[in-house]
């Protein structure tokens, strides 16, 4: 009973922000009363608009990311070894798979190859394209600006990564990642537009 209370009064409380919003349109009488109304009841006006512009925001944003999620884990199923491994020791890279290796697609290639040793001179295998080239002492990043980058593989940590425990973990924790960058977006969206909102009515009443 306390449940069905509690969703009745915020079913009321959307259906009330709503009808509000609605005669914000058109009602010039609506803002005469606004006009003696306490500065409190625009504050709560604006941050109700604001968190319903947040929420649409959300739900658009929302199903994307899932579905990045997805398609990174149907891509890596069937592009991906079982038993594939990549370790990283002393500052190099090992592999069991057959390379060069190539994981990406036609718009971003992702290739392994331990074969590319050194770290001075930018391997010719992605040269002329975007992606990633995972060589045997470094990373190559080159994007669609020509901007290339390289990360040292004595940078990272000794590590171990097989292919079925990036899929465990993108399954176990992908949610939870996802539901945190929505939700720190929410607060910067709501935040931010919120005090754009502040700044304006400040400059124009100036």
């Amino acid at each position: 009973m306390q449940q069905s209370g509690f969703f009745a009064r915020a079913i009321n409380s959307v259906g009330l922000f709503c009808h509000v919003v609605v005669k914000s349109c058109y009602d010039m009488e609506w803002y005469r009363l606004v006009r003696v109304r306490p500065w409190t009841s625009a504050l709560r006006y604006a941050a109700g608009l604001h968190f319903a512009l947040m929420m649409f925001a959300v739900a658009a944003l929302a199903p994307g990311l899932f579905a990045l999620q997805a398609g990174f884990i149907a891509h890596v199923g069937s592009s991906v070894p079982d038993d594939a491994t990549l370790e990283v020791k002393s500052g190099r890279l090992s592999t069991n798979l057959a390379e060069p290796f190539e994981v990406g697609n036609k718009d971003f290639r992702v290739v392994i190859d331990t074969s590319v040793q050194g770290t001075n001179v930018f391997p010719e295998a992605i040269s002329k394209d975007d992606g990633v080239l995972v060589g045997k002492d470094a990373i190559f990043l080159q994007n669609d600006k020509n901007e290339r980058r390289t990360y040292l593989m004595t940078d990272f940590s000794d590590i171990a990564v097989t292919r079925n425990g990036v899929m465990e973990w993108v399954r176990t924790w992908g949610v939870a990642l996802i539901l945190a960058a929505l939700g720190l977006f929410a607060v910067v969206f709501w935040m931010f537009s919120l005090a754009s909102t502040a700044l304006y009515v400040v400059i124009a009443s100036a």
